[in-house]
């Protein structure tokens, strides 16, 4: 497994995929920071509180409390990844359809951040996505920025369901989510598997932090730090910031501190800037994975990060406000939960920061692009829609083939239509254009077979794995397509110019309508592939029949013409000829095609 942090933007999913060295280093690190923080924050002239506080707890009282924090962190990182990986197999093709509704309105973007980031349960994989599909230019920055406000709110979603004090059933949805996984009789059975076992995990998780905490409640020199650290709310936020940066999830930080908070170590004074600062530190997630992006990408991952500093910037000076309203939503809700609180809080200062900078998005955007300002990109043709980032959620990497396979079918409709009139005005320079054509497809193609092949590893349906096979298929056929006409129609183009002659009246207008017949055909299965239409397919498929009869005829007619010994047809028959074997060998490619939708995607 990699360790090294910066691989972990590759692949959004693998940001949970943290090795126990790796748990334990970034726990010390925060527990001794934040201990050390409190210390100089309540008094920096008296560095030896720290050693009192040590002194005043046993020695079995601390190992308890670490083993407890880091233990429970690891499971609730490790159900995280369960239910996130859950999630995302159970709700792809929602999450495919969302995406589809992409719209230049700010609201409607706002609602599909919230959606992706339920579908996904993680606003970092929500954001990262978004660095690729931009960069891809499956959307724009606009577009970009107010599904981020939108993540952002989804996450509260998870706060919420994390605060809940389910610590005394998580063994039961532990225990009922394995059972589902390993003996669910179909794919979707043991997602939803995975996803309740997941939250048992979480829970569970939450459960044994909280508990290994309480200890710390008897301490009075801790207390005193505490007090110190409701005094200090930038604190709070530094620190957060780099333990969210660190383990790339900002959930992990919010649930940490809903744990400390159910376990009365932490106050919401002092708990709500750590939910703050874990906004922060999640962009840490997106600047990592733009770090191969283009320009377009950089600057999702910092508008990103301008949208979460702002929100704390206009937060900070109404915490105590902010406070108020949480405890008081609290009371309303019937709970006395300081958890819940800290939910609540979260929440409100989502949604509220959400909404004040939504009207701005267009000023933030100008000063991202100001900030990651757009080179000038080497005009060389290249695929637009692949990127790494989208293999996390296999449909949605589909969904982004699709659209390269739709580029690959009108380079290779473009040099379909020009095929008639280069055999009737020959050229090298037609030729050549064509030559770079036929590159193009070559480009596309050696990068959808890649791309395709890493979609199915690892553990995916069925119906993915059918429809990678199709697209497979069908790069292969169009492909196909392009050699037959430049390596077979252009090369017979260039042996008519050669030898200085043409194609008969008759025969040439027999060749029109054939290649007329091919433009329509390959129409038809274009827009088939376009909505994966399985009944459009059958209707090609239909013709193939009289297709067949009427290649028989164009050959029986120019048998006729070559009897009465015709000058054209005589001097060209050979052209002629092999110019219907590889029109006739275009149509069983678009016929092959058809079939493959309907055999891999009915």
């Amino acid at each position: 497994m990699q360790r090294n942090l910066i691989h972990f933007s590759d692949c959004p999913e693998t940001a949970r995929h943290v090795s126990s060295s790796t748990v334990v280093l970034v726990a010390v690190i925060f527990a001794s920071t934040l201990w050390a923080g409190l210390v100089w924050a309540g008094n920096p002239a008296e560095p030896l509180a720290l050693a009192e506080a040590a002194h005043s707890i046993r020695y079995e009282d601390i190992r308890d409390m670490i083993i407890g924090l880091l233990g429970g962190l690891g499971i609730f990182l490790l159900g995280m990844e369960f239910s996130e990986q859950g999630l995302k197999h159970a709700a792809g093709d929602k999450m495919k359809a969302v995406l589809s509704t992409l719209t230049s309105n700010r609201i409607m973007a706002l609602l599909m951040g919230v959606a992706a980031t339920l579908l996904l349960q993680s606003s970092s994989a929500s954001t990262v996505m978004l660095v690729g599909f931009v960069e891809a230019t499956a959307m724009n920055l606009t577009q970009a920025m107010g599904v981020i406000l939108g993540a952002k709110i989804g996450t509260t979603i998870t706060a919420q369901i994390i605060a809940f004090n389910l610590a005394q059933y998580a063994l039961l949805l532990v225990a009922a989510g394995v059972l589902l996984r390993t003996t669910g009789k179909n794919k979707r059975t043991q997602k939803i598997g995975e996803i309740v076992l997941g939250f048992g995990m979480i829970f569970f998780g939450l459960g044994v932090m909280s508990d290994s905490m309480r200890p710390l409640r008897g301490v009075p020199e801790f207390a005193e730090m505490l007090i110190h650290l409701d005094n200090t709310p930038l604190l709070g936020i530094l620190l957060a910031t780099a333990f969210t940066a660190i383990v790339q999830s900002s959930a992990a930080t919010i649930g940490l501190a809903i744990a400390l908070c159910a376990g009365d170590v932490l106050s919401l004074q002092s708990a709500l800037p750590i939910a703050w600062g874990a906004h922060i530190g999640t962009c840490a997630t997106a600047l990592l994975a733009s770090i191969g992006a283009g320009r377009a990408g950089k600057q999702v991952a910092v508008a990103h990060l301008l949208l979460s500093i702002l929100g704390v910037i206009i937060a900070y000076p109404f915490l105590p406000q902010l406070v108020f309203a949480a405890k008081s939503l609290t009371e309303v809700m019937g709970s006395d939960s300081e958890a819940r609180a800290l939910a609540n809080g979260h929440m409100l200062f989502t949604v509220t920061t959400g909404l004040l900078l939504l009207p701005f998005i267009h000023p933030i955007q100008k000063l991202a692009e100001k900030l990651m300002p757009q080179k000038p990109e080497s005009a060389a043709f290249r695929p637009i829609y692949l990127n790494d980032r989208s293999h996390s959620i296999p449909v949605v990497a589909l969904d982004m083939a699709h659209r390269e396979i739709m580029r690959l079918i009108t380079v290779v409709r473009a040099m379909l239509e020009d095929v008639m009139p280069l055999l009737e005005t020959p050229s090298p320079e037609a030729v050549a254009r064509m030559d770079k054509e036929d590159d193009k497809v070559d480009i596309l193609e050696k990068a959808i077979r890649p791309y395709l092949a890493k979609v199915a590893q690892g553990d995916v349906s069925h119906a993915v794995i059918s429809k990678e096979h199709a697209f497979i298929d069908l790069v292969q056929d169009l492909e196909g397509i392009g050699d037959i006409i430049t390596r077979e129609l252009a090369r017979s183009s260039q042996k008519l110019e050669r030898h200085n002659v043409a194609f008969s009246p008759e025969g040439l207008q027999e060749l029109r309508n054939y290649h007329q017949l091919l433009m329509q055909k390959f129409d038809r299965v274009a827009e088939a592939v376009r909505l994966q239409d399985c009944a459009m397919a059958k209707d090609v498929l239909a013709d193939i029949a009289s297709h067949q009869e009427l290649e028989r005829a164009l050959k029986h007619n120019h048998l006729e013409r070559l009897n009465t010994a015709q000058k054209m047809t005589v001097e060209t028959s050979a052209y002629h000829l092999a110019t219907l074997n590889n029109m006739r060998a275009i149509r069983e490619r678009l016929d092959n095609m058809a079939r493959t939708i309907v055999v891999e995607l009915e």
